[in-house]
This record gives structure tokens, sequence and C-alpha cells, in this order.
């Protein structure tokens, strides 16, 4: 798997140059990384790596503004039932 350096991060071979270079020019090796066992990276890390997209804090965020007109409504009405 091609590595940068610079960038420090793996690259797929089709995103390579013809000159086999990363995208920024860096150069790449291309050797196996040494390892002892298996690589394992925890599901957090994982996520990290990938990011999550704005368009999902939008949601959550919408969602929170939702539901909380919504229990606002809730107890507005039971003040209602009330009094």
């Amino acid at each position: 798997m091609p590595w940068c350096d610079d960038c420090e991060r793996f690259y797929n071979p089709n995103t390579l140059t013809a000159e086999q270079h990363c995208p920024k020019g860096h150069t790449v090796d291309q050797s196996e990384p040494a390892v002892d066992g298996p690589v394992r990276i925890s599901r957090y890390e994982a996520a990290r790596e990938a990011g999550v997209p704005w368009h999902f804090w939008l949601l959550v965020g919408a969602l929170i503004i939702y539901l909380g007109w919504r229990a606002l409504e809730g107890v507005l009405w039971v003040v209602g039932q009330l009094f």
C-alpha cells in the first residue's frame, strides 16, 4: 500500500501520478509496512478517520430544535389542562 510521509496517509495505487507521486507531488513509499501482527484500530479511531458529514450535524441540529419545540408545547398543554 503506497504511503506518503509528507501527507501521513495511505493512497490507492490508482490515485498516484505516472511518476508514482501522491496527488500533492510528494514521493510515495511503495514498500509494505512492517507489522508484528494484524493491525487493529478501534471503532472510534475508524470513525474519526472517516469523519462525519456536515449534513449529519444539520439533521441533528434540526432534530434538537424540533424535539425542544415539541417538549415546550407539551409543557404548555399540561399547564393549560391544570389551570
